[in-house]
Formats: structure tokens, C-alpha cells, sequence
């Protein structure tokens, strides 16, 4: 969710923090690829994508270590290194993970020189250990040929060690060994430590049991095997640098069968059943896998920086979009091979005056210091271009709202068939809301249901997220103690992840005194299959929207203070409330927080899907609907990545293109 309220400034409004990571390679070459086609003047899209992004300098994860809360940077990169599967052609799995091992002590020797910088005499402690990690990445390379021609990299003498040096089983007790023999280290320095002792933990599961794909470890969870292969966090010890794996893909533990589907969405969660190969897969690509910075920031709003080149490029490249249409049912006929897709189901929530598809969506205004070739997305329709729009915007219909769907009186059905009106169609209704589409494959109770796409739609959880916006008129170096926070996660549940978003207030309309600061946050619920409509009848997201609103608040005043350390943030939390910004009016502390933009997202659209230990191999590819004419896509299928994220997402898109088309040619792959 991106738009922007134009009776609020026309402030930006997200749900979520939206940036891409530097691994997301096929997600850049798309919204690249997009631009290009939007803007095909020379020079004229290199010019505007140039500015697009922009780099996250400070990243990093909030840690409860000695009964309080510090903020830990992530220790930067020294020797960044060739990417497995991107820059190096044609390796094979084995060799993608001989190289994605050696990085692993790459990133290994990058966290001791941390710790040494932050603390001299460690550093000189710890020299025995940096110069064995370094040996051992040495010989590990050595074996580059052997891998090469065997397919099978060989752990002799890396483990436990040879006659000319030492192993990594040496390597990862001495380093423990160091931080538990003098506890009045820092809380940096032992989060370091526990980055150390993970990064050794997954380097010798891997080389225990050597696999040529992480796929085959998704069986078990990311937590179960670190410890299972000897990682020291012990207990009901939750390390940040294993819970920012879990925040980051929204994996929580199961839902409470025995709680009421009606009550409040559920807060009370913590970081569980995280499928371990798409979890290490994605520790390894946080640690090394970018090749310029860990995460990079949109420029403008998420739907403006990307969503509006998409839409331009598709109109520049003479597709019609029909908006305001929602997927039904889809037919289906035949057996067996010969089933294939007759007819797709809609229905029309609104009629355009000038024509189906001629709906213009974009902003018509022109704002201060944004660029004019890229309009943002308004909060609500145009509704002056719908037929009968005053009535829909008098009767206050929401088109995103599925449990409404029966106000709109107004709403036609639509059926387009096979060979009439599409040759080929592309599924890409998210996984949340496949059960409302009426077919063989979608709905599970029907007669002739379809047992793998039975077994995908049951057997794939998902979870409701939450998030809010905060527009403060005090700059965020009063609120905080150094270092700056950038993107962190592993905070207080449930609003972990934290996004400070202060460069969009540049592309704002507020009247003067203008806020100084904007922070998100963002989190998510537990996991299972959420209620559908009309389960608890058409209030049931304005219940659950109340019931957050109260909950945020509690929120803020239990822990604002612990993350909020600088020595002029209010000592009480009336204090903090008064210093979040309104614009044309006179409030009270606590209608100031009801005017910032908090969102409990329990849409079926916006379920986020996540990757449980044992569901991945449940998930379809993209040519494996089973029925002729239909392809899939989505963060949902099968992909090398296989959980929520907008890369999942986009090279989902990118092989359905080359199921349909055999382009792209080239689309980008981790290797391992």
C-alpha cells in the first residue's frame, strides 16, 4: 500500500517499510527495464531511474543484551567479492556454494576487524582467530578445482583442523570462549560476537552435511538447526542477529486455535517456524550478496518510484489496464492433460466514462520538488471519472475492502472467454485471497478440487501486518543517541521493524512549521490461514482497525522511551505525544496519534505469505497450474527465493514472461 492523502499534506501514506535490499537483483533490472520503456526520449529515463534509489548507510538491529535496549550497526564490508550466480557465469550449485562459503568467512574476518576497531586489546586477542579464519578461507579457496571437477566439496581438515593449522570447531570455541571469560564488553561488541558464532555455525552445518541446494535443509526451522549444529545461543536466549532473519520474512509462531477468529488481531508473538534453507539462503545474501549497498531507499514514495514507471511503461507499450475489477471464478474444461481454462470470472466494482480502460489513476497535480513526469497514486478513485462516482463516494465505497463487497450495489458481472477476449492468462490474485475465487483449483471444498493446489492453498500460511507512520516536528538526532538509525529490526514485538523516512517530507505539501522527522514501523501477526469474509460479518476490518489504534498506543507509551534514548526525548509520554505533527487544527495529545497513519491489514490481497518448515515443496511454478492457458505468479510460487519479497515477486513475473515467450533470456538466480 502506497498513496498519498491530499487532505493531509498530501503526505505519502505506506503500510510496511519499502525498500529493496542489494540482492534484489531482478527487482532493480525490472524497475529499470521499466523506466526505460516509460521514458523512451535519449537519456530521459537513465536520468530520472539515476534518481530513483538511493543507499541506506545505516542498517542494523535493535539488541536486548544486560537487561536494556541498544542499537547495533551492521559491521560493513571490507573485500566485497563476486556474486554466486551474477556476476560469475555458468557455476554450478556445488560451486555457487563453495563460493557463497568462502564470503561466509569473508563476512567472518569483516566482524573481528569490527570488533577490534571498537575494542584494541580484543582485536589483539582475537589475532590467533583472524589469522586462522583467514587460513581456512585460503585452503576452502584451494579447493575451487576440485569442486569444479568432483561436484563435491570435501570438509578434511577444515572442521576439526590439520597438522598445519587450526579448524573452525577451534575457531568458534576460542572465539566464545574470549567473549564469556570478561562479561564487561560491550553490548556492540557481543552482538558482533553472536554475528561471528552464527556465520561459523551455518559454515559447519554446511560442511557436516554438505547439500547442493539450501532447499533441503527448508524440512527443518532456521533456529532448530543453528543449534542443532552448535551455535551458543542457548535457552530462551533469542539473539537479534537470528531474530532479524524471522522479522524481515514475518515468521511468527502458529495461531491459537482455541482463540476466537473475531477477537483483535493477535500481538502477543515471537520469531518461529521459519523454513532454515530459505532463512540461511537469505542471512548469506544480507551478509554478502549486494554489490554496492545492503539496502537501498525509494527516492519518492514505493508506488511512485516504481508503480508509476510499471504503469506508464505498459501504456507506453500499448497494453490497456481495466481497473476496478476483481477476479471471481475461473471455468475450467476437460481432464487430466486436456484440462484447460474456458472463461475468467469478474466482477466490474465501477464503470469508467470514458471507457473501460481509459481510467486515468495518477495524481493530476503537480507538487512541489517532484518530478513531473512521475505522478504519484491518490488515496481514493477519481471518482468525478466513474459513472455514478458521487454516489460511490457519498455511500463511502471502499474497492479494496472485501468484506464490503456487497454495498456496492452498483458492481456487474463480467465474463471474458478463452479465445474471445484472451488467449493466455497469468494468475497473480495473491495466496491470501486464491479461497474467494470460486474454481476446481482454488476452492477446496469443490468436488472436483485439484489435490496439489489443495494441498498448496491449505498447507501455505500466511499472517495479517500492522504498521504506523509517525510525522514528529523535532529532527530525529534530538530523539536519538549517536550512531543514526537508518533500517533496523528485532525491536519490541509486535512493531519490530523500523524505518526512518524523514527524506520523504521533501516531496510533501506541509505549511509551515513543517515536521522534522518521519518514522515507520512495521510487524506482523501469527501464523495460519486468518478468517475470511463475510466471517465476522462486513465491520470486521474497522473492529480490528479500532482495536490497533488502542494497541499502538500502548505500544508507544510502554517502550517509545527505550528506543527513543536521547537526552531530550519527553520524560512522559504526554510529552511525546505532543510532539507528533498535525497541520490546520488544534488537537489533544491523543488525537495527534489518531491523525498519524496506522494500519491492522487483515485484506485477503494483503496477506503476507510466509516459508514454514515442510510447505516449500508445496508451492507451484509458475508453468504448473495444471491447466492449459493458465500461468501463475507471485511471491507465492516457486521461485530460488521462496518467501514474501518483492524480488520473489518480480522473478516469479520474469519466468512466467518465459514460460509465455522465452524472454527474459537472463534472469538472475543466488546459485544456491
Amino acid at each position: 500500500q502506497s498513496w498519498r492523502d491530499p487532505e493531509k499534506a498530501y503526505r505519502i501514506e505506506e503500510h510496511g517499510l519499502h525498500a529493496f535490499l542489494g540482492f534484489y537483483h531482478n527487482a532493480f533490472t525490472s524497475v529499470h527495464d521499466a523506466y526505460d520503456a516509460a521514458f523512451p526520449a535519449p537519456g530521459h529515463a537513465e536520468a530520472l531511474y539515476s534518481r530513483a534509489f538511493h543507499a541506506e548507510p545505516y542498517n542494523g538491529v535493535m539488541v536486548f543484551h544486560k537487561n536494556e535496549w541498544s542499537y547495533c550497526q551492521t559491521p560493513g564490508r571490507t573485500t566485497p567479492g563476486p556474486l554466486p550466480g551474477a556476476s560469475i557465469a555458468g557455476v554450478t550449485s556445488e560451486q555457487a556454494m563453495h563460493l557463497a562459503l568462502e564470503h561466509a568467512f569473508t563476512r567472518v574476518l569483516d566482524h573481528i576487524a569490527a570488533i577490534a576497531g571498537e575494542h584494541p586489546l580484543l582485536g589483539r586477542l582475537l589475532a590467533d582467530i583472524q589469522r586462522a579464519v583467514a587460513a581456512l578461507r585460503s585452503d576452502l579457496s584451494s579447493r575451487t578445482g576440485e569442486v569444479a571437477r568432483t561436484g563435491v566439496l570435501r570438509s578434511v581438515g577444515l572442521l576439526e583442523g590439520s597438522s598445519t593449522g587450526r579448524g573452525l570447531e577451534w575457531v568458534r570455541r576460542e572465539a566464545a570462549r574470549l567473549m564469556q571469560f570478561e562479561t564487561s564488553f560491550s553490548t556492540y561488541i557481543w552482538f558482533l560476537w553472536t554475528g561471528i558464532d552464527t556465520l561459523l555455525t551455518i559454515i559447519i552445518g554446511l560442511l557436516r552435511k554438505p547439500v547442493k541446494s539450501l532447499n533441503e535443509l527448508d524440512g527443518v526451522d532456521f533456529r532448530v538447526w543453528l543449534r542443532a549444529n552448535g551455535l551458543r545461543e542457548t535457552g530462551d536466549e533469542r539473539w537479534a542477529v537470528v531474530d532479524q532473519v524471522y522479522e524481515t520474512l514475518f515468521a511468527h509462531q502458529a495461531a491459537d486455535p482455541t482463540r476466537s477468529p473475531c477477537d483483535p488481531i493477535d500481538t502477543n508473538v515471537y520469531p518461529d517456524l521459519l523454513a532454515c534453507g530459505v532463512a540461511t539462503r537469505w542471512f548469506l545474501l544480507e551478509s554478502f550478496g549486494d554489490q554496492g549497498a545492503i539496502a537501498y531507499r525509494f527516492t519518492y514514495s514505493c508506488a511512485q518510484t516504481m508503480m508509476t514507471p510499471f504503469y506508464l511503461a505498459l501504456r507506453q507499450l500499448g497494453a490497456k489496464v481495466y481497473f476496478f475489477h476483481t477476479v471471481t471464478g475461473l471455468e475450467l474444461a476437460g481432464q487430466g492433460a486436456e484440462r484447460r481454462l474456458t472463461a475468467v470470472k469478474l466482477s466490474q466494482q465501477a464503470e469508467v466514462i470514458a471507457g473501460a480502460a481509459a481510467y486515468e489513476p495518477l495524481l493530476t497535480e503537480d507538487l512541489p520538488n517532484n518530478p513531473p513526469e512521475l505522478h504519484d497514486w491518490p488515496k481514493d478513485p477519481h471518482w468525478d471519472q466513474l459513472v455514478d462516482g458521487e454516489w460511490y463516494r457519498k455511500s463511502g465505497i471502499d474497492f479494496l475492502n472485501a468484506w464490503q463487497t456487497a454495498r456496492n450495489t452498483r458492481a456487474k458481472p463480467v465474463e471474458l472467454r478463452q479465445g474471445v477476449d484472451f488467449d493466455l492468462c497469468v494468475l497473480g490474485v495473491p495466496i491470501g485471497a486464491l479461497p474467494l475465487v470460486e474454481s476446481p483449483l482454488t476452492t477446496t471444498s469443490h468436488p472436483e478440487a485439484d489435490p496439489r493446489w489443495k494441498r498448496m492453498i491449505d498447507g501455505i500460511a500466511v499472517t495479517q501486518t500492522m504498521s504506523f507512520q509517525l510525522w514528529i516536528s523535532e529532527p530525529s538526532s534530538v530523539l536519538f543517541a549517536k550512531p543514526p538509525r537508518g533500517l533496523l529490526t528485532s525491536y519490541v514485538q509486535p512493531e519490530p521493524s523500523y524505518g526512518d523516512f524523514t527524506p520523504l517530507l521533501t516531496y510533501e505539501t506541509w505549511a509551515e512549521p513543517r515536521p522534522q522527522y518521519v518514522a515507520y514501523f512495521t510487524g506482523s501477526s501469527v501464523s495460519g490461514k486468518p478468517i475470511l469474509p463475510p466471517t465476522c460479518g462486513p465491520d470486521y476490518p474497522e473492529a480490528m482497525q479500532a482495536a490497533w489504534n488502542g494497541q499502538v498506543r500502548t505500544w508507544l507509551q510502554n517502550n517509545y522511551k527505550a528506543f527513543y534514548n536521547g537526552s531530550s526525548t519527553p520524560t512522559f509520554f504526554h510529552g511525546f505525544l505532543e510532539l507528533l505533527a498535525v497541520e490546520g487544527r488544534t488537537v489533544t495529545p491523543d488525537q495527534r496519534l489518531e491523525w498519524q497513519h496506522l494500519i491492522a491489514d487483515v485484506q485477503p490481497s494483503n496477506l503476507y505469505v510466509l516459508s514454514q518448515p515442510g510447505a516449500m515443496g508445496l508451492r507451484l511454478g509458475q508453468a504448473e497450474s495444471g491447466v492449459k492457458g493458465l500461468l501463475l505468479c507471485g511471491d507465492w510460487t516457486r521461485t530460488d527465493m521462496n518467501c514474501g519479497c518483492v524480488e520473489a515477486a518480480t522473478s516469479s513475473g520474469m519466468l512466467a514472461s518465459r514460460a509465455i515467450s522465452n524472454e527474459p533470456r537472463t534472469i538472475w538466480r543466488p546459485g544456491f
